[in-house]
C-alpha cells in the first residue's frame, strides 16, 4: 500500500494534549524554517504526527519536504509528548496544570493498548463547541463534560511535580476538566483567563459558563481584574513551590557536604560550609511552612 503524501499527513490526537501556538509564535517557527532550515525533525506514531505539528505546517505552507522519522511500536506517546514540550515551550503555570491534568485519561488508554487492547484514541479530541440548545438542555449535560478524572492524593503530588506547578493548581485544572464546559479548557490554553478564574467558572451551572467565560475574557483583553483571594493564595502557592524546585539540588548537595563534617559552631565553619548550612535551613524552614488560605504579605492580607 502506497504512502500518503507528507502534505496529507494526519495529526496524532495525543498531540493536541499541548496546546496550538499562537499565530504569532507560528510565524516566527515558519520565518526561521525559511531562513534556518528545519532544526528538529517531525516525529510519527502510528502513522500520523506525534512531535512537530507546527513544523510540519509551516514546512507545507514553504513547500518543503521536511525530515522524520517514526517512532517505534514500544514508544510511551503519551510520556513522549509530555516530557519533549511540557518545559521545551514557553507554558504557563495554568497550561502545565491542565495538561497534566487532561494526561491522565491518555495514560489509562496508553495502559490500555500496551496490555494489547485496542483503544480508540480519537476520544481524546476536544469536543466540538456547543451549541446554544445543547446548553439550555440539561438533560444533555452528562454528555457535554470531557472524561471524569479522579486523582488521589499521591496522583495529584505527582502531577504537580511533573507539570512543576502546585498542588492547588492541580486541584483547580481537575475541576475544570470535571465540571466545565470544553471552551474553559480552550481559553486556559489559548491563555484568555487563568486556571483559578477557570476553575470558579466551572463551578457555576453549564448554562451560565459561557457568559461568564465572555465576561473573563473581556476583563484580561482590556485590564488585569483584581486578583481574589484565593487567586492570590494560589500565586503564593506557586512562588513557595517553585523557590522549592529551585532550591531541591542545592538542598541536596548541602546536605551532603554537612554530613561529611560535623557542625561544631559557626566560628570553626569555612565560608562554603556556613553558605550550604544557610541553604540546608532555609529551604527546612520553607518545606515546614504551612499554607494558610489568608497569608499576609506586603501589608496586604490575602
Amino acid at each position: 500500500m502506497s504512502q500518503p503524501d507528507w502534505r496529507s499527513w494526519g495529526v496524532h490526537p495525543i498531540a493536541f494534549l499541548m496546546p496550538s501556538m499562537t499565530e504569532e509564535e507560528y510565524r516566527g517557527l515558519r520565518d526561521d524554517i525559511a531562513a534556518n532550515g528545519q532544526r528538529d525533525p517531525i516525529e510519527r506514531f502510528e502513522g500520523k504526527i506525534l512531535d512537530g505539528r507546527h513544523r510540519h505546517r509551516a514546512c507545507v505552507d514553504l513547500d518543503i519536504k521536511p525530515d522524520y522519522v517514526n517512532l517505534p511500536a514500544s514508544t510511551n506517546p503519551v510520556t513522549y509528548v509530555i516530557s519533549k514540550n511540557l518545559h521545551r515551550r514557553h507554558l504557563t503555570v495554568s497550561q502545565r496544570a491542565v495538561i497534566a491534568v487532561g494526561s491522565t485519561a491518555a495514560l489509562k488508554l496508553e495502559a490500555k493498548r500496551a496490555s494489547g487492547k485496542q483503544v480508540n484514541w480519537e476520544d481524546l479530541l476536544p469536543k466540538p463547541p456547543l451549541t446554544l440548545q445543547a446548553i439550555q438542555d440539561r438533560t444533555l449535560n452528562a454528555n457535554l463534560q470531557s472524561p471524569q478524572v479522579t486523582l488521589k492524593n499521591p496522583e495529584v503530588a505527582d502531577l504537580a511535580k511533573a507539570a512543576d506547578v502546585s498542588v492547588r493548581s492541580i486541584r483547580q485544572a481537575q475541576v475544570v476538566q470535571n465540571k466545565a464546559i470544553p471552551e474553559v479548557a480552550e481559553a486556559v490554553a489559548k491563555r484568555d483567563v487563568n486556571i483559578a478564574r477557570a476553575a470558579q467558572i466551572a463551578t457555576l451551572p453549564v448554562a451560565e459558563q459561557p457568559a461568564a467565560l465572555a465576561e473573563a475574557i473581556a476583563q484580561t483583553g482590556t485590564q488585569k481584574p483584581r486578583a481574589t483571594p484565593e487567586e492570590k493564595a494560589a500565586e503564593y502557592d506557586e512562588a513557595i513551590t517553585s523557590l522549592l524546585q529551585a532550591l531541591e539540588p542545592f538542598e541536596k548537595e548541602c546536605g551532603k557536604q554537612l554530613s561529611r563534617k560535623p557542625r561544631t559552631g559557626t566560628s570553626s565553619m569555612t565560608l562554603h560550609e556556613t553558605t550550604a548550612r544557610n541553604v540546608w535551613d532555609a529551604a527546612k524552614a520553607l518545606r515546614g511552612l504551612p499554607k494558610p488560605k489568608r497569608v499576609q504579605l506586603g501589608g496586604a492580607c490575602i
